[in-house]
């Protein structure tokens, strides 16, 4: 176990974080690293060695809450944070997140003792109806799936349990279920191909013996064949006989039910990440570079014309070099010029200010949507300057952006740069409500597919991106491609601080189309 804070008035060993990391990797006597950190002095180099550790990693992040540690201007900026930067490390190094120490401690001792678990099919044996259907509960809070018995299953289960067993699962083996019961119910489920670990629960009465249903717990798992993680929980047995039987027998025994289904989750989520071994070491689609000349002259254009915030064109054109496809656009100096590109590129048209002093533009009135004619055009211009103006006189207004109008369920792909960690990508629902609904998921740069299929799995908006309501179904390749693409071009011009792509339409039949970017340079 590594705890990285000093105590107040004492200075810290100077072996640091990483090595210790690495020492405890390589030692034959550790089989878990359980690792509690308010903050790494050097997070990167943490990052790295817990990425070569091929041993399981529970961490416990203290300060939690605390708010980022700087300002940002883009929206990817906004929503990292310092606790964004550090569950993205330790989701992209593999580390399995705890939330309290109590879990922390549970998840350290599964691990230890268990192997990993193979899917997330969970089945729960009890002896009591309400501590199964808690544990159901909790299954559903750690990402767990209760496994759906199969026909022969039940059917195997119905020779050695009461005609009144709960024939689904959680299988309720009644109150009166005696060692031999508990045995028999978990050599079945051992042999059953639908589950993927166990937890088996019981709760004391007046017919029940502890320590003789341990050593049935115990006789059932040392079956030859059984592979499954088992997990225990005896309620109202803590320091006893019964649970100091199946700890010293690697069945790691928990106070309450509900601990014992977050440790399984452990579990799975190790059993998830060893699974992805292969994919990760396969390395990603050949991207090709950006090209790095254009991009070097739209940058000294920026600094030349003093835009740290590049105006859209300048953004857009950088983009570009990373292979971002846009809509159609052109820029104009006046109404009556954007009128004549309007009907260039045909109607609808939305209309943006190009401002370099102006960074969220819908805040400010400098958006409008659905402009189906000249006239149009040129009242949603003069709408546009009139709305700046009265919001903030000194702000520069250098034209209008004129572009098709694409209809679609909006993303986003961002970065920002996390003063411990550097570049992080963001990936998630896009739009104007970005920072409202903050569905968004972060990793490290650099970003290997896998990373960036991860991410999106993570959005909780997925419906949306499946087609809900008949919407267009997201190509996640082609947006795992974008975030790729977006990393490699921020890892090679590091003046880059911050990036949105926002928003990111999928459409129905042009896949991912860019409406807007944000480019911030140093």
């Amino acid at each position: 176990s590594l705890s990285t804070r000093p105590r107040r008035g004492a200075a810290k060993a100077d072996v640091g974080d990483a090595e210790m990391i690495d020492a405890l990797a390589a030692d034959d006597s550790t089989s878990v690293l359980a690792i509690y950190g308010a903050a790494f002095k050097q997070p990167r180099a943490v990052y790295r060695a817990m990425r070569r550790c091929r041993k399981p990693i529970v961490a416990l992040k203290g300060g939690a809450t605390a708010a980022g540690a700087k300002a940002a201007s883009s929206h990817t900026g906004s929503l990292a944070g310092s606790l964004g930067a550090y569950r993205a490390a330790f989701s992209q190094a593999g580390v399995i997140l705890a939330n309290s120490i109590g879990d922390f401690l549970a998840y350290a001792r599964a691990l230890a003792y268990q192997p990993p678990a193979p899917g997330n099919r969970l089945a729960i044996i009890t002896n009591a109806g309400g501590p199964g259907v808690l544990s159901a509960d909790a299954a559903g809070r750690h990402g767990v799936r209760l496994a759906t018995l199969s026909e022969s299953t039940i059917t195997a289960l119905n020779q050695v349990l009461p005609a009144v067993w709960s024939h689904n699962n959680p299988i309720d083996v009644i109150g009166d279920a005696t060692p031999e019961r508990y045995r028999d119910a978990l050599k079945i489920i051992g042999n059953a191909d639908e589950v993927d670990g166990v937890v088996v629960i019981m709760t004391v009465q007046s017919m029940t013996d502890p320590v003789a249903t341990a050593r049935a717990i115990a006789e059932a798992a040392a079956t030859p064949g059984w592979s499954k993680p088992l997990l225990s929980s005896f309620l109202g047995q803590i320091g006893t006989e019964a649970g100091a039987y199946l700890d010293a027998r690697g069945i790691p025994e928990f106070d309450t039910p509900e601990r014992a289904v977050a440790a399984m989750g452990a579990l799975m989520q190790r059993g998830a990440q060893l699974n992805k071994t292969d994919v990760l070491s396969t390395p990603s689609r050949e991207l090709p570079h950006p090209d790095l000349g254009a991009v070097a002259k739209f940058l000294k254009t920026a600094r030349e014309s003093n835009q740290r915030n590049l105006d859209l064109d300048l953004a857009r054109r950088v983009l570009a070099c990373a292979g971002i496809r846009y809509n159609q656009s052109a820029t104009a100096k006046t109404a009556t010029e954007a009128a004549a590109v309007a009907e260039s590129i045909g109607y609808p048209v939305v209309i943006k200010v190009v401002s370099p002093d102006i960074i969220h533009k819908s805040d400010v009135g400098g958006v409008v949507l659905n402009c189906g004619s000249a006239s149009d055009v040129i009242e949603a211009c003069e709408g546009i300057a009139q709305r700046i103006k009265a919001s903030d006189a000194s702000a520069r207004v250098s034209g209008y952006t004129v572009e098709e109008q694409m209809s679609g369920t909006e993303v986003i792909v961002g970065v920002s740069r996390d003063p411990g960690f550097g570049p992080m990508m963001m990936i998630g629902m896009g739009g104007i409500f970005v920072e409202v609904y903050k569905d968004v998921s972060f990793r490290l740069i650099p970003l290997e597919r896998v990373d960036a299929i991860d991410m999106i799995s993570e959005i909780k908006a997925q419906p949306l991106l499946n087609g809900a309501r008949g919407r267009p179904v997201l190509d996640r390749e082609e947006l795992a491609e974008v975030a790729c693409r977006v990393a490699q071009l921020v890892s090679t011009y590091p003046e880059i601080v911050e990036l949105d792509i926002n928003p990111l339409v999928i459409t129905a039949d042009q896949g991912l189309v860019a409406i807007d970017g944000r480019v911030i340079i140093s």
